[in-house]
């Protein structure tokens, strides 16, 4: 993961980042999230 040097506060350069780190490609990391659940048992 490269770092990203943020002069206050980007919600687009935010994003990015975070879509590098969760998303690899059609697989998602929180993919089992997505689901309906009654409750989040983590």
């Amino acid at each position: 993961m490269e770092k990203v040097k943020l002069d206050g506060y980007d919600p687009i350069v935010l994003t990015k980042a975070t879509e590098k780190v969760v998303i690899d490609g059609n697989k998602r990391k929180y993919a089992r999230l997505a689901r309906p659940l009654r409750f989040y048992g983590g």
